[in-house]
């Protein structure tokens, strides 16, 4: 992996697009929930490990960087067709109901 291009606001897109919350996402990354929402806001830094677990945690969410190029800037994207993405919510929803979290 190569040192990740990610900016807070490119972040928050990110963990928006994979509809996941900030604690489940700073879980997953091996941050503080407090110190992956003050980078969101664009309040405090992370380094460049801590960006690379991010950018990590955000792929496992089916959510990956798209880098800048001539035609525009850092940004993300699903990293899963609409098919499958069909698929694996089908298969998400056998599992009971689901629970809340803070989106």
């Amino acid at each position: 992996m190569y040192p990740t291009p990610m900016t807070f606001d490119v972040a928050r897109a990110g963990r928006a697009l994979a509809q996941v919350s900030v604690r489940t996402l700073a879980t997953a990354a091996g941050l503080e929930k407090e110190q992956l929402r003050r980078f969101e806001k664009g309040l405090a830094d992370l380094r460049v490990d801590e960006r690379l677990r991010l950018e990590k945690a955000l792929r496992k969410y089916g959510v990956g960087l798209v880098p800048e190029d001539e035609f525009g800037g850092t940004g993300v994207r699903r990293i899963f067709t609409a098919q499958k993405s069909r698929r694996l919510e089908a298969l998400e929803n056998e599992g009971g109901p689901a629970y809340e979290d803070d989106i």
